[in-house]
């Protein structure tokens, strides 16, 4: 089983499949979309040198949860 789907898994388990979606990779307008209609952007990432969806959905404006394998050790806020 991969790491998604292990996610995807608990996130049936946990009875919110009607309320959590797994993009994986997206580009281009379809992003844009993704970004527009995001309330939250959380990257569930075993290792990450340094993850640009974290920096993109920053700019915009929407808040991010990333895990403790990512670079990030204090949270971090957007100033309006």
């Amino acid at each position: 089983m991969t790491y998604r789907q292990s996610l995807e898994r608990l996130s049936t388990e946990l009875g919110l499949e009607q309320r959590v979606t797994f993009n994986g990779m997206v580009e281009g307008e379809e992003k844009e979309q993704h970004f527009y209609n995001a309330d939250i952007c959380i990257v569930p990432s075993y290792k990450e040198a340094f993850c640009l969806v974290v920096a993109e959905a920053l700019s915009r404006g929407i808040p991010v949860i990333v895990s403790r394998s990512t670079p990030w050790k204090r949270p971090a806020s957007v100033v309006d």
